[in-house]
């Protein structure tokens, strides 16, 4: 909170717009509703205006009508009177410019209810504080509002705290609940929502914790999934699609290469990554995409629902179990639907054999340090191979071409170009993440691919 001090700067005499900015559930309502508690008495009036984003749908078809009921709550919410009458969008000006006032507008989505709340500060009086809480940070700039807090993710030992305190009453886990309790907020991914639901959700058990966390680990809860999706649904379907393939894919990858994998797929990749930064659903780091575990869950979660019980109909398959269920059991689905297979959590092989006889123009391929990935097959149309370094600890992966060569390849991604093999043919396209746990001392586990022909 000492931070958010000089951007109220409530000594001067200004009126004053300040933004609260960052992903869904992170705690930007609970900082503008402390800051509301502690200052409304200094100020002639005060409104906290929660949850706006649920005002009027989008899209909006009579957008003016819409913002007028708007402003018209705004100001009924104000001097707490039903029934206020405004025909115009300047109402709130003229009631408000001579008023002092402390505003929160809560979990604004879109410039046009903005607009109508809060078009610029000099709408109120002098010392008046407009505050506005957003995952969207265009919103922001589109009003001229550069004072900006970007709430940023707890570290581990806050995070433990706020659990703590929803589960335990207290900023300490009980005796004995240390290390499951430290485990549960490693699993809720110090996002605030998070911590607090699963806080409340453990409240009170005891043995059920060890029983719950393996369900944890793959699956969000209800309340914070409902939270995160509506977020999650407010975005055009180019966007939905491409934070599904990041969720999936390309989370802690370089921008770079995304852009390279994702240019058939998508218009612009770099400016749609860009919205998916502005609107807080990941941030860039170093050049590399960074997507918080509870929004990567989710969008595993909405590729699950797709097709709950036919995995073979899903767009990503991402468990293992459901990948080798489909492979075995489901070719026919798998042909009609599936575009991409992740392995993220095998937890069996030192060695994985993956046959094919031809890949479309272009597949991924990415696996761990201490992974064997052996390719045989048909691939007689590869063209190259990119030259890289390999990995000391990489067991083995080699590439089998059909004259008989082998290629060590590096446990990093590689690229391997193919051309189409007919014109009037789609060839299926494979795309496999391998992050995979070694456990010495299993098996080899053999997965058959073959080419498909949509």
């Amino acid at each position: 909170m000492e931070k958010m001090k000089p951007l109220l700067c409530l000594d001067s005499n200004e009126a004053r717009m300040i933004g609260i900015w960052g992903p869904s559930g992170i705690g930007k309502s609970t900082i503008a509703r402390f800051l509301f508690s502690q200052h409304s008495h200094d100020f002639q009036l005060s409104v906290f205006m929660e949850n706006i984003k649920r005002y009027y749908p989008r899209p909006c078809f009579d957008e003016y009508s819409a913002q007028l009921q708007l402003q018209k709550e705004f100001l009924s919410q104000i001097i707490n009177h039903e029934g206020v009458s405004i025909c115009h969008l300047g109402v709130a000006q003229d009631r408000l410019k001579d008023k002092k006032l402390l505003v929160v507008l809560d979990d604004v989505d879109h410039s046009a209810k903005l607009d109508a709340l809060a078009k610029v500060p000099s709408w109120f009086g002098p010392g008046s504080r407009i505050i506005v809480t957003t995952q969207d940070k265009k919103i922001l700039n589109a009003h001229g509002i550069n004072r900006i807090y970007k709430v940023y993710f707890p570290h581990f030992r806050e995070a433990l705290e706020i659990f703590c305190m929803n589960a335990f009453c207290q900023n300490s886990p009980y005796d004995g609940f240390q290390d499951l309790a430290c485990e549960v907020t490693y699993v809720a991914g110090n996002l605030s929502l998070g911590l607090r639901v699963m806080g409340s959700y453990f409240k009170g058990m005891h043995k059920e914790w060890e029983e719950e966390l393996p369900r944890l680990r793959t699956r969000l809860d209800g309340e914070t999934e409902s939270i995160l999706k509506f977020s999650y649904d407010a975005l055009c379907e180019e966007d939905q699609a491409l934070f599904l393939h990041i969720a999936c894919f390309f989370d802690d990858q370089h921008i770079d290469k995304v852009e390279e994998c994702l240019a058939h797929n998508f218009d612009g990749v770099r400016g749609r990554l860009r919205v998916l930064d502005e609107k807080s659903f990941i941030t860039f780091i170093w050049g590399y995409i960074k997507m918080h575990d509870l929004l990567a869950r989710l969008g595993r979660e909405i590729v699950r629902k797709q097709s709950p019980n036919e995995p073979g109909r899903r767009q990503f398959l991402v468990d293992d179990g459901d990948i080798c269920q489909v492979l075995r059991n489901d070719t026919i689905r798998f042909r009609q639907r599936v575009r991409h297979l992740i392995f993220t959590s095998m937890a069996s092989s030192h060695d994985l054999e993956v046959r094919s006889s031809l890949f479309a123009a272009g597949y991924f391929c990415e696996v761990a340090d201490d992974f064997a990935l052996v390719v045989f097959g048909m691939l007689h149309d590869m063209v190259k191979l990119p030259e890289l370094m390999p990995k000391t600890r990489l067991a083995a992966v080699r590439v089998f071409a059909k004259m008989g060569c082998s290629h060590a390849i590096s446990n990093r991604a590689f690229k391997v170009p193919i051309p189409s093999a007919s014109n009037t043919q789609k060839i299926f396209s494979l795309i496999i993440c391998m992050k995979l746990l070694l456990l010495e001392g299993h098996q080899t586990r053999k997965i058959w691919f073959h080419s498909w022909f949509l």
